[in-house]
This record gives structure tokens, C-alpha cells and sequence, in this order.
């Protein structure tokens, strides 16, 4: 047997004593025979030996943890093994709203049903379980695993569990398996690798080195962020590393990080996926600002609570003071946002929280994150009770308000500004969007099947007029397609509106949602939703398109997800301004 194979094992024995209590002279015993392996799983949890069964007999692919409703039964029709692959694997981890998020889960989560014949292997499998993980949605990757019969004696669906423990945190789960594997499989580099968290996990730095003078003595030791992160935490130097959108990826880089407690700085954490940024935000040690970056981004997601970013709000310092009273210190964009948040949590006099939540809103609508606006006031949003007139400069917050109750669905207060807004007159940029904004309010509250009345259309009609002149047939149009799209029944005038309706160049992008499109491909439906929901720029130069997709949602069955798409599409579109 191979002297690293022995050392090895003695490292590994420190990762099962820790949890078993051994007693004394154990550690000795087990460096003379390979064959005292058995002492490693003292007081671990085997369910199973491991046998490292293959994934050949498996239908893998056809497995999934529910359907959405009858129509989602053949989910992937029309697209074979290649393109399914192609488009989860094209899919941004990270999602700019619930929505979003959501239907990706809904595809990676739903049954592939494919012909046995079609399957060449399974990738397509571990491709969903890898984006589920990195995604953030452990209990769901998780159960996808556990529904393949003895999947802990297979290596690869035992190394992603093992990946998905290491992102949360939960070492002494994962080190079961990781001794558990060791014994089979101790040249595989993953194991190795592995096991070099579990020693650092134990505090036993000693093991921990000579394990990394092994992995150097058989030329293994990992290039790139791996190595430089490991040889960080082993040696205890704490130099900090940038992650990119690569190494965030990495749950071997991102355990390693964690153990060693290194130092994290982020380069473009747009495109990190949020596993990595829930770990930037809870224990990894960072600055305050990479923090408050990450939980932001977490906002997108509606797993990220607002109180969770107000509290990294308030561990940034407020700046020092300026030596000259006249000199106000010049603030980055993360740092008006905390003074703002900060002041927001204050009990101010409701006009001026109106205040700061008109600024906090523009900014974030300045940095790109208008969901994340709307997310973070929205606890504040019921917290007002103010008589007409309101003071012109808080008329942006009055918006932001409006559209987070809409999307909230709180359609009693909406009414409440509703009927706040109309006794408030309205001039410039803020009475287009405000305009629009009480029609699309008011259409939305319409319940499934009922009719809109001519004396309806011609209010919606009245307001139109307060939008530019080549804006108004265009959004009321909107309007009515939104509206027929939500099965709402609207009258001849309007019909003929949407009737003689011109081909715009958004609905290029979803020309192909007709009639039959949706339930006959559910998943080229769902696929193009996220797409149009993810242009740059944002989607309110879409507005037909959204149009479409929430009558093809309703068609499929989906109509939850129908009126909050709905409902973010009148929001998107009436940001035509940077209020």
C-alpha cells in the first residue's frame, strides 16, 4: 500500500474520532493496517456500504419531484435531450426577480420525460442537481437526489451531496460521507481534497499539513483559486482572495474559504450564483460593503429578507466627518443606500420617510435594481397614513409605494392611493408614470371573468391623456391585451383596439405564442418568459411581449404566476422615467 494512502488514512481518522470519541492509542493502530478503516466510521452514519453502483440501469431523467398541473405533463415536448441540456445549462443561477427564479426551478424540478431510447448517459440529471445547488435551493436538490434508489453508492451522486452539505455548512453530515467514500475511491482527487476539510473542520491543523505535503509528494495539488485557497487554510495564512464568477461556483473553493476563514473581496458579483452570496453574507468574513452587495442581489431571489440587508446596513460605519463644515464627505452608491435604509428605520414623521424612501428607490433604480427597491420598502409601505396634498417632492416615493403594494397584491391600500393620488395635481415625468400606474392598478383588480364597464374605459382613457401623445394608444393597447390575456372580458371599442393592433417590434420576440403554442410546448413557453424577462435593458421596452407571455401562462394553467407577471409588467412599464 502507498505511503500516502496510509497517512491519509490517519488524517481521516481524526475527522470520525472527533464525532466518536476514540480512546486513547486508536490513532496509532489504525497508521499500521489499511485494514482498520472500520475505525473511521466508528459513530458515523452508514446507511448503506458502498458498492459504487453505475447510473446505466437508472432512469434518471425521468425523475422529478412534481408537475405543475395537468398541461405541464409533457413539459419538455418538442425538444430532445441536447436542447433540454443546452437550455438548464444556459440558465443564470441568479435571477433578478421571484418570478424568475421560480419558473427555473420549475424546470429543473419537473419530470424529462425522454424515451429510453434518447438517453445517451446522465449529465442531463447532474446538470439539475448542480443548478438547484447553486441556485440556493439545497431541500430541493436534496430530494431529487434521494428519489434514485441507493444513490450514496454511487461516487458522482455522492460527491453532489457531499457539494451540497459543504454550501451549508453542515461539515460533520458531509464528512460522513467523505469518510465513507475514502475507503473505495482514496485516489480520487475529489476525496482528497475533501477530506483535507474535514481535518481543517477538526481544528487538527498538523493532519491537515501533512495531508497538503501528500497531495504536493503525488503532484495533485490544484491550480487556481482551489490551490490558492487551500494552501491558505492549511497554513493558516489568511492573505484573502477575490472571487469571480468562476471560483464562486466552486463548493470545494467555497468550503475551504469558510474553514480557513480567508478574507473574501468579489469581482462582478452579478454573476455569482446564490450559494455563493448567502455565504458572503453569513459567515464569511468580508467587509461590510461586499456584504451589503451580496445581500442585494439576494433580494432578487425571495429568499433574502429585507431585515437581513437592513442589518448589514447598519454594520457600515457612517463616514467619518469632514474637518471643514462646508466639505460633506463625497458617499459611494452602497453608502447612500445605508444612510438612507438607516434613516428609514428611524421613526421619522411619515412625509419625511416618504422622503428617504423616494431616495433609496431612485438609487437603487439608478444601480440596475429595481426589484430590490421595491423589495426592501416594501415592509414600510402600509406605515403611512397622510392627508392630501402631498408635498411635490415626495410624490417618486408615492410611486415606489404604489407599484410594491400592486405587486404585493394589497389591493385595499393600493385603493387607498389610488384615491390619495387623485386628488394630487400631477405635472412633468412623475404624471405619465403615475397615469399609467392607476390604470394598470385599477385593470389588475379586475377578477377572472368579469367585465370592464364603458364608464371604466373611459376614465383609463382620460388619464392616457396625462402620458405624451405617442404613448397613449400604445399603453392603453397594453392595457387591453393585458386584460384579454387574464380572460377579463372588455367591450367592443377596446376589442377593436387590440384587433387592429400593428405587429411592434417586441412581439417579434414571441411571435410564435399562438393559440396552440403554450400546451403544446410548455417549456420553449416557460424558456421564452425568462428570456424576455431577463433583457437588457429592462423589460418595460417589452411591453406587448409580457403581454403574451402572461396569456400563454393562463392558457398552460400557470395563472398564479400569470398575475404577478401581470402585475410586474405594469410596474416595468411605467418606469419610462428615473423617478
Amino acid at each position: 500500500m502507498r505511503h500516502w494512502f496510509l497517512v491519509l488514512s490517519l488524517m481521516l481518522v481524526t475527522t470520525a474520532s472527533a464525532f466518536a470519541g476514540p480512546s486513547a492509542g486508536e490513532e496509532k493502530t489504525t497508521t499500521t493496517s489499511p485494514s482498520r478503516f472500520d475505525v473511521l466510521f466508528e459513530g458515523l452514519k452508514r446507511d448503506a456500504p458502498v458498492v459504487n453502483t453505475g447510473l446505466s440501469d437508472i432512469p434518471l431523467d425521468n425523475i422529478g419531484l412534481y408537475k405543475n398541473g395537468p398541461q405541464l405533463d409533457h413539459l419538455w415536448a418538442g425538444m430532445d435531450e441536447g436542447d433540454i441540456q443546452d437550455a438548464l445549462s444556459q440558465l443564470k443561477p441568479l435571477s433578478a426577480t421571484p418570478l424568475v427564479h421560480n419558473l427555473k426551478v420549475m424546470l429543473l424540478v419537473n419530470n424529462i420525460d425522454l424515451p429510453a431510447t434518447n438517453r445517451t448517459d446522465h449529465a442531463l440529471f447532474i446538470l439539475r442537481i448542480q443548478q438547484l445547488m447553486l441556485m440556493g435551493e439545497f431541500e430541493d436538490a436534496q430530494q431529487l437526489l434521494k428519489r434514485i434508489p441507493n444513490y450514496q453508492n454511487n461516487v458522482m451522486l455522492s460527491q453532489l451531496q457531499t457539494e451540497i452539505l459543504l454550501l451549508q455548512t453542515r461539515y460533520r453530515e458531509a464528512c460522513e460521507i467523505i469518510a465513507q467514500q475514502f475507503e473505495h475511491t482514496p485516489t480520487l482527487p475529489f476525496w482528497r481534497f475533501a477530506s483535507l476539510a474535514c481535518t481543517l473542520n477538526n481544528k487538527d491543523m498538523d493532519k491537515a499539513q501533512l495531508g497538503y505535503g501528500l497531495l504536493e509528494e503525488d503532484h495533485l495539488l490544484p491550480g487556481g483559486a482551489l490551490g490558492n485557497v487551500l494552501e491558505q487554510a492549511v497554513f493558516n495564512k489568511k492573505k484573502g482572495i477575490v472571487l469571480d464568477a468562476d471560483s464562486s461556483r466552486s463548493p470545494l473553493v467555497l468550503a475551504f474559504i469558510g474553514l480557513g476563514n480567508i478574507p473574501v473581496n468579489v469581482s462582478h458579483p452579478e454573476t455569482f450564483p446564490p450559494a455563493a452570496l448567502m455565504l458572503i453574507t453569513s459567515t464569511f468574513t468580508a467587509d461590510p460593503k461586499t456584504k451589503i452587495t451580496a445581500g442585494e442581489l439576494l433580494l432578487g431571489t425571495g429568499h433574502y429578507p429585507p431585515s437581513s440587508l437592513l442589518a448589514l446596513y447598519q454594520a457600515l460605519p457612517n463616514p467619518a466627518p469632514a474637518k471643514k463644515a462646508k466639505k460633506q464627505p463625497t458617499l459611494d452608491a452602497l453608502s447612500l443606500r445605508s444612510q438612507y435604509a438607516k434613516r428609514l428605520a428611524e421613526s421619522l414623521p411619515p412625509v419625511e420617510s416618504l422622503r428617504y424612501i423616494g431616495k433609496i428607490y431612485h438609487d437603487y433604480r439608478q444601480a440596475g435594481l429595481l426589484w430590490q427597491g421595491l423589495t426592501y420598502i416594501a415592509d414600510r409601505a402600509n406605515d403611512f397614513q397622510i392627508d392630501p396634498p402631498l408635498p411635490a417632492d415626495v410624490l417618486p416615493a408615492t410611486a415606489a409605494i404604489f407599484r410594491t403594494l400592486m405587486l404585493a397584491q394589497k389591493d385595499l391600500q393600493v385603493s387607498h392611493w389610488l384615491d390619495l393620488v387623485a386628488t394630487q395635481p400631477l405635472t412633468g415625468a412623475i404624471s405619465s408614470d403615475m397615469a399609467k400606474l392607476r390604470i394598470g392598478a385599477q385593470a389588475i383588480q379586475k377578477p377572472e371573468g368579469a367585465s370592464v364597464s364603458t364608464i371604466d374605459i373611459t376614465t383609463w382613457e382620460q388619464w392616457s391623456h396625462s402620458l405624451p401623445t405617442d404613448q397613449q394608444q400604445p399603453y392603453m393597447r397594453f392595457i387591453y391585451q393585458l386584460l384579454k390575456a387574464l380572460k377579463t372580458q372588455i367591450p367592443g371599442e377596446a376589442q377593436n383596439q387590440t384587433q387592429t393592433l400593428d405587429i411592434a417590434s417586441d412581439t417579434l420576440i414571441t411571435h410564435d405564442l399562438d393559440a396552440s403554442f403554450p400546451l403544446n410546448f410548455p417549456a420553449k413557453t416557460i424558456l421564452l418568459a425568462i428570456n424576455v424577462m431577463e433583457q437588457k435593458p429592462t423589460p418595460h421596452h417589452y411591453p406587448l411581449a409580457l403581454a403574451d407571455i402572461v396569456k400563454a401562462f393562463y392558457a398552460m394553467g400557470l395563472k398564479q404566476e400569470a398575475s404577478e407577471l401581470a402585475r410586474i409588467a405594469i410596474i416595468y412599464t411605467s418606469q419610462t422615467t428615473i423617478d
